[in-house]
């Protein structure tokens, strides 16, 4: 199946279903500010009746219209919504409704009633696409999912961004199941964030350091583990950078698949919460 058509009509469905919600709440609002100048309106002696001032029977009038205008453009959304509709049948063998014209003389309540079943058909298409599209397991979508939304918490407390910038980036390779685009970037953030640690912290020596030596070095410089357990958290950092360092350094062999990446992004997430006071 062609990619780049499910991707092409996944676009258009979405389009489809922002104009057709963005349509419906035009016309509640017009339909709210029709009965306000109703409730509000005035009336008058206009010679020997008694009867809607000129002004605001002026206003009622010109809502009216507006709503008849916004109920108009239902039709052309339709029209949109049924050949997309085709599309997509061909393209998935999904059956989506098909929507029937509209009579001559339009109603708010049959437009209201039209866009939110092109709102309903087009969210179906759009599920069902993003589906073909993804090539990853729902799984792995709902744990990458939570991801991005730690790395967007976390971006927001830090100074340079550029490090959960990078990892959302990695979180979205991932996503297209590009898992060694994923794990190089993740494995990037990891390490340029220990890298740029290391020579801000005071040390003995410019040499390189063991792991070890890493742990000691950070909490000299007043980098605490976030957990009671100093021994399960000191083997959780030392794992995390280890398996960071390695992967962009010495693993020219390297093929991971999504869960490998999911985990290299949950391990540079952690070391970027550990060190992010110091970046």
């Amino acid at each position: 199946m062609n990619q780049s058509e499910i991707a092409g009509l996944l676009k258009a469905f979405s389009s489809l279903k922002s104009s057709a919600s963005s349509l419906n709440n035009q016309l509640e609002n017009l339909e709210g500010e029709l009965n306000i100048v109703e409730m509000n309106a005035k009336y008058d002696w206009i010679g020997d009746i008694y009867q809607l001032s000129l002004e605001d029977n002026n206003r009622i009038s010109h809502v009216k219209r507006e709503i008849l205008m916004k109920a108009e453009q239902t039709r052309g959304l339709l029209d949109t919504y049924n050949t997309y509709a085709t599309h997509f049948e061909k393209l998935t063998k999904i059956n989506l409704d098909h929507i029937e014209s509209l009579e001559t003389m339009l109603s708010t309540q049959v437009a209201y009633t039209t866009l939110t079943r092109i709102i309903n058909e087009s969210d179906r298409a759009i599920g069902s696409l993003e589906n073909m599209l993804s090539p990853i397991s729902p799984q792995d979508r709902t744990k990458l999912d939570e991801l991005k939304t730690e790395v967007k918490s976390l971006g927001e407390g830090m100074r340079d961004k550029r490090y959960t910038a990078l990892l959302d980036k990695a979180i979205g390779e991932a996503e297209a199941n590009h898992s060694l685009a994923a794990s190089l970037l993740a494995a990037k953030v990891g390490d340029a964030a220990i890298t740029k640690v290391i020579k801000i912290l005071p040390k003995k020596s410019d040499n390189t350091i063991d792991d070890e030596e890493l742990i000691q070095l950070l909490e000299g410089g007043g980098i605490r583990t976030p957990s009671e357990d100093r021994g399960t958290t000191k083997t959780q950092i030392i794992k995390a950078i280890k398996k960071t360092r390695d992967f962009t350094m010495h693993d020219l062999d390297a093929d991971p698949d999504v869960g490998e990446a999911y985990g290299l992004i949950a391990d540079a997430k952690y070391i970027l919460k550990l060190l992010k006071d110091k970046l």
